[in-house]
């Protein structure tokens, strides 16, 4: 490619890839022949100096969600959000499964001082999703969020409707009744909501549930790290402590006419005396065997304590109560735990890391070479903590802030394969990991002349929205992570006004192999699969249509 006249210019969320100009040759081009004079001022935006892709993928499955997901932007940096041309957003919708937005340059992130963005995610067929993303770092940042499809759960997940019960037209319950779910994986762990004939359902205006009865209730297995990273909102408290969760569960009671129960009282005159369950609606929370108190680091008991949480639809937690372990009649530790609270998503019950022993992880790389995306998780019984390191970063340490005196599991994936152990930071000390990628592998950088089949045309293109480069294998299997690509740039002649190529890197990718390159336009997708050949990838394309001008 002739660079001689052309000025790299830096891709943030200012323009798009060169993907897809490749992609939408042979396409309609009638939204995109704008002035001349306009595209010069897309290319010339304001750098934006920190942008976040968050990929959005279903629990079960690991693929990009490709149904409309409204994002919508909150916490700490929310109003700090901004689009391609630097204007703030409050929320963003993506079909394609892949959310880009900058922050503002006024703010910098730092690992002292991170920026926060809490992500408010809905879509049709999936549970609201409530997570926030910590940005540590000005540049380009990665983060992978997972929604659940309550039809299709993931490992730990359990889900189940069961219409049971019915209520006459005062509210009162007729009859007892009990529905219950247990892990797939610890049969003994669990939860069960229990309602007694004779208590009065009541909706949040103070109406009389009326008729059949419904119960919807969702059961995540702490010893399994795919429910916790599946759990609709952060385990972190309003202090910023991490959650040691020994239960999680969302539970809805709903009517025929779809009122939902928010509250409950006695009806003295319709209780029999002999009701087999305890009066009102209760629900009792089966604990995971040698749950461990992050806090003493010795196993539960009869008669500890542990924290009710309760996560509310804004996605904030609050503390609704401490109980007392008790153990139930099969000989099992257990929890009871009110039904039911003010606009309450789900309940958590566990311990707040708040003093005992603590300690920071980290995690060292030895690369030996590879500088492509070191991704994971470091988890326990009640505990996950994701690993995240972007493709081309070149960084060799990652640190989760706070994690008790615990033997820990990790898994970690690179682009070559997976790397698993256990360990103990804090008697242990820092996790070093040396890394052995293949001979094969390289990093590359992609880069891309195009031209027009007329030479006196060039390319010219406005209006293009920001967006990032995804790649991983062809043919990979279902569910395997995809690879952000770095330091886009497009070659561009300011006098000229031509746009004559670019280029992106690339980094752990095999040579001699295909890859797919992922990038979306509005509500569209658009893949390329090209062979890595070297460490450089030219690839040329002459464009016939209506975008040479």
């Amino acid at each position: 490619m002739n660079k001689e006249q052309t000025e790299r210019i830096r891709v943030g969320l200012s323009l798009f890839s060169l993907f897809f100009v490749l992609s939408i040759t042979g396409c309609d081009f009638s939204g995109f022949n704008k002035a001349v004079d306009d595209f010069a001022v897309v290319v010339e935006l304001e750098s934006i100096n920190t942008n976040s892709t968050v990929l959005l993928t279903d629990a079960q499955t690991g693929e990009l969600i490709t149904k409309e997901v409204t994002a919508t932007f909150g916490g700490d940096n929310g109003e700090d959000v901004i689009d391609m041309y630097s204007d703030p957003i409050s929320e963003k919708k993506v079909n394609s499964g892949v959310l880009n937005f900058g922050i503002a340059n006024s703010v910098s992130p730092s690992e002292s001082s991170p920026v926060k963005v809490k992500l408010k995610l809905e879509a049709e067929d999936y549970e609201t999703t409530t997570r926030t993303v910590s940005i540590n770092s000005e540049g380009d940042s990665k983060f992978s969020l997972n929604m659940l499809d309550p039809s299709n759960q993931p490992k730990g997940v359990k889900v189940k409707t069961a219409a049971k019960g019915q209520a006459s037209s005062d509210g009162t319950v007729q009859g007892d009744f009990e529905v219950s779910v247990n892990s797939d994986e610890n049969p003994g762990s669990g939860v069960s909501f229990q309602v007694s004939s004779g208590t009065v359902l009541k909706d949040k205006g103070g109406n009389n549930l009326s008729g059949q009865l419904t119960t919807d209730i969702s059961y995540y297995d702490p010893d399994e790290a795919d429910a916790l990273d599946t759990f609709p909102g952060d385990l972190i408290t309003k202090n910023d402590e991490p959650i040691s969760s020994a239960g999680i569960f969302s539970l809805q009671l709903r009517d025929e006419s779809g009122n939902i129960a928010t509250s409950t009282s006695s009806n003295a005159k319709s209780v029999s005396g002999n009701s087999a369950i305890s009066s009102g609606a209760t629900v009792t929370l089966t604990l995971p065997s040698g749950y461990i108190d992050p806090m003493t680091g010795r196993v539960i008991k009869d008669g500890d304590t542990l924290t009710i949480f309760v996560l509310g639809v804004n996605g904030n937690f609050t503390t609704l109560a401490q109980k007392q372990v008790i153990t139930n009649n099969a000989g099992e530790l257990a929890i009871k735990v009110p039904a039911f609270a003010d606009n309450a998503q789900a309940f958590v019950v566990g311990t707040p890391l708040i003093g005992g022993t603590t300690c920071s992880g980290n995690i060292s790389f030895n690369r030996n070479g590879y500088n492509g995306s070191i991704t994971g998780r470091v988890y326990t019984t009640g505990l996950s903590a994701a690993v995240n390191l972007g493709s081309g970063n070149g960084s060799s340490s990652y640190t989760i802030p706070t994690i008790p005196d615990q033997d820990f599991n990790y898994v970690l994936t690179t682009t070559y394969g997976e790397l698993m152990g256990s360990h103990n930071f804090c008697s242990g000390g820092d996790l070093d990991i040396t890394l052995n990628p293949p001979a094969s592998l390289i990093d590359a950088t992609v880069d891309v002349s195009l031209k027009c089949k007329n030479s006196n045309e060039a390319v010219r293109i406005t209006d293009i929205p920001g967006a990032s480069v995804l790649y991983r294998k062809e043919n990979a299997a279902p569910g395997t992570n995809w690879s952000q690509a770095s330091n886009l740039q497009w070659d561009y002649n300011k006098s000229t006004q031509r746009l004559t190529g670019g280029s992106f890197d690339i980094s752990g990718v095999e040579q001699g192999k295909r890859y797919v390159f992922k990038t979306t336009y509005k509500d569209n997708d658009y893949e390329k699969a090209i062979t890595i050949s070297g460490s450089t990838v030219e690839y040329s394309k002459t464009i016939t249509d209506g975008i040479c001008q």
